[in-house]
């Protein structure tokens, strides 16, 4: 479940310039939540170990993005012409996908200091606003982020913000309601995992193929099927894999599952840090859907945290939308 936290840190109306938009080998579009999770770990990395502030999840809320690509039936990335080598052949770049976006981080918080619970801290809302400026000097995915979009003159109601969250408590659902309103027009990402069982039992029914690829492969593609022919009068009747309210559902990455063994730290020539162990990975995938931020209720329905299991060598990354609401 998602991890314990006690307030949210809101980074509204970031611009995000030429992030990696090719997220796994099998899926683009928007930022994986691996790639937003290792930008909460790199932002924590930032802080003094003493402070009392812990990151424990994250998620976005995408408002505008435009990936740069060619239009047309097939799109191709528009990638960028590298210089030729001293031998004056292409050099050996390979060069991902890019896309611009504009979009709202929120981070899930633990906050370990007794005095920083007290709202309107005057420490606390000095470090949020160093966070701010230390987000502007990192990567999100690859991209580099701009305080807001580019405007003539930035808006005083994007400034960066913290709430605390009380459990059943009023105030906190006022919060979220304020969260809602500000951050529209948008979409966020959440996992709708335990759509592919659903998605298996479907094709088995209609006698289809049903491992798990082909239902995986359902939500990110459109079919339709002859369920009835009427071969006299010529009439034939075709049904689509979408239905009115499947939802805006996409093949998503949601992190890594080990192969073989982990190797001791050490074993393994040239590995970044030979102080830690070091496992050799493969992506794991899942189906999350794009929902209206005026949909969610809760504040754990938006955030995505980490989950680890050693013993099965997985790294996954979790979102409780399908518990919180009920699906």
């Amino acid at each position: 479940m998602n991890p314990h936290i006690n307030a949210v840190i809101v980074f509204p109306r970031l611009y995000i310039q030429n992030f990696n938009v090719a997220s796994a080998p099998f899926t683009w579009g928007a930022p994986a939540p691996s790639a937003t999770i290792g930008f909460m770990h790199a932002l924590q990395r930032t802080l003094s170990p003493d402070i009392a502030l812990r990151f424990r999840s994250i998620g976005y809320v995408v408002h505008e993005l435009t990936p740069q690509t060619h239009d047309g039936y097939v799109q191709t990335f528009n990638l960028t012409r590298n210089p030729l080598g001293a031998d004056e052949k292409t050099q050996a770049i390979v060069e991902e996908g890019r896309a611009h976006m504009e979009a709202s981080i929120v981070l899930g918080v633990e906050i370990q200091s007794e005095d920083w619970r007290q709202n309107k801290h005057p420490e606390l809302e000095a470090l949020v606003e160093r966070l701010a400026d230390t987000l502007v000097r990192m990567r999100f995915a690859g991209g580099t982020i701009w305080p807001s979009s580019p405007a003539p003159r930035r808006r005083t109601q994007d400034a960066p913000y913290y709430r605390l969250i009380m459990q059943d408590s009023e105030e906190n659902e006022e919060a979220m309601r304020r969260l809602r309103r500000r951050l529209l027009p948008g979409y966020a990402l959440v996992s709708r995992h335990g759509w592919l069982g659903e998605q298996q039992e479907k094709r088995k029914e209609q006698g289809l193929s049903h491992n798990l690829i082909d239902a995986w492969m359902d939500s990110g593609r459109v079919t339709y099927r002859c369920v009835s022919e009427d071969v006299e009068n010529k009439n034939v009747k075709w049904v689509s894999s979408r239905q009115k309210g499947d939802g805006w559902l996409v093949p998503i990455p949601a992190g890594f599952v080990g192969l073989g063994a982990r190797n001791e730290p050490g074993t393994v020539k040239n590995s970044r840090d030979e102080t830690l162990p070091f496992h050799f990975v493969e992506t794991a995938y899942s189906v999350g859907e794009w929902v209206g931020i005026h949909r969610l209720q809760q504040w754990q329905e938006l955030l995505w945290y980490p989950e680890t299991n050693e013993e099965q060598g997985t790294y996954l990354c979790k979102n409780d939308y399908e518990t919180l609401s009920g699906l």
